[in-house]
């Protein structure tokens, strides 16, 4: 039989104390999940697992590595549950930042002992730092695949840690890990995103000379990478040689290429690039058109945009809201206004919503044109369309009236 005090609670109630336990977790109240957990403890309630799993993240985010353990020992010893794999890692992780190795190695064994423990690979990468990452041995109770050593390099990846990532590739090529081409890419890419020097020809031989091929995920990488530090001809050179290596490109091969071009104004060599791209069977998308019509339309090359928006439709390609705003805008600040309002009709015999920046852009090109009344008939279809152009559809009735 329960006691009076289990029955004064009754289900509904407990599923209600669990929600809020949740959901205070998740705003991080840690104030009242005390108080509500206290009153738990008193009125003899079991928690959830779940709703102590939320506890434990939170304190762990954000750094109270104190609170975590307390409540963790609360989960453990008083309740008989364990955490899942996502709780636990939180903890282990925020005990060894706040530099509580004695902590973390004993929470670290007593789920390695227990027969429904939630210790996985990240948990183990997370005792490997502590270990100075000196090589695994068969005292963890396995050898590392290249899984998990992937899982490791990923994390230090994200943390800028690449030093740490290179000790760990040294470390697979010595134990006869393959370091495939996948690890490769996923080291490739956080470098340039973390501002580290990246060589790309380097890379490359590097990657050759320990019997990995690299493969068009890699050029890919690498292109954008050199395009957005400005190394275009070094781009260029890595296009040339992953089709030697009889790879084929794609769109996001070229797309940085022709995009850095035409922010250059260089929009005849842009061109031959999307020829070029077709020739090779990749026909550009939105996007690479977009960065094109883009380049053209702010050097004031009006008319050879919309000659690149005729060539996509041709090739079945058709331009969406962004590619449209900026030919109208274009066409507004070189005031060929009917020429705008065209483009706003083909949208609509297209069945392609213009979004408030189309409405705003042709509104204001009418404003500055003079032309009021249209642009309050613009103004006000863009409200029959459910569209709201906030400040420049209140200037434009303003400075119509």
């Amino acid at each position: 039989m329960p006691s009076v005090k289990q029955r004064s609670w009754g289900s509904s109630c407990l599923e209600k104390a669990m929600l809020s336990a949740k959901l205070l977790a998740r705003s991080k109240v840690f104030p009242e999940i005390e108080r509500l957990m206290g009153v738990m403890r008193v009125e003899d309630k079991v928690p959830s697992r779940e709703a102590l799993d939320d506890v434990i993240r939170a304190y762990s985010d954000s750094g109270l590595a104190g609170k975590a353990v307390e409540f963790y020992r609360v989960f453990v010893s008083m309740y008989g549950y364990v955490p899942s794999v996502i709780g636990f890692n939180s903890l282990l992780d925020v005990i060894v930042k706040r530099g509580r190795i004695d902590v973390a190695w004993q929470v670290y064994d007593e789920m390695i002992e227990r027969e429904d423990g939630c210790v996985d690979n990240y948990s183990t990468c997370i005792m490997g730092m502590l270990k100075g990452l000196m090589p695994f041995s068969r005292s963890w109770g396995f050898l590392p695949a290249v899984e998990m050593y992937g899982a490791m390099i990923n994390g230090f990846c994200k943390g800028g840690s690449f030093e740490a990532v290179e000790r760990l590739l040294v470390e697979m090529k010595s134990r006869g890990v393959n370091v495939n081409v996948h690890v490769y890419n996923n080291v490739i890419d956080p470098r340039f995103r973390h501002g580290c020097a990246v060589k790309a020809e380097e890379t490359v031989r590097k990657m050759i000379d320990s019997g990995c091929e690299p493969d068009i995920v890699t050029f890919n990488t690498l292109i954008n990478g050199s395009c957005r530090n400005g190394k275009v001809q070094e781009a260029e050179q890595l296009l040339e040689q992953a089709t030697r290596k009889g790879l084929m490109p794609t769109k996001l091969t070229y797309t940085p290429i022709v995009q850095f071009y035409c922010r250059q104004g260089q929009f005849v060599r842009a061109s031959e690039l999307l020829i070029k791209m077709t020739e090779r069977g990749e026909n550009p998308d939105v996007i690479t058109y977009g960065a094109l019509v883009h380049g053209l339309v702010t050097a004031g090359e009006i008319d050879v945009a919309l000659a690149i928006r005729d060539k996509m439709v041709e090739r079945g390609v058709l331009p969406d809201a962004c590619i449209y705003n900026i030919l109208m805008n274009g066409l507004c600040k070189k005031g060929r206004l009917p020429a705008a309002k065209q483009l706003l009709s083909e949208m609509l015999d297209q069945n392609l919503p213009p979004d408030e920046f189309v409405y705003a852009t042709l509104v204001d090109g009418f404003i500055r044109n003079g032309d009021l009344n249209e642009a309050k008939r613009l103004f006000e279809l863009a409200i029959e369309n459910g569209v709201n152009l906030g400040v420049v559809g209140l200037r434009a009735i303003a400075n119509s009236e």
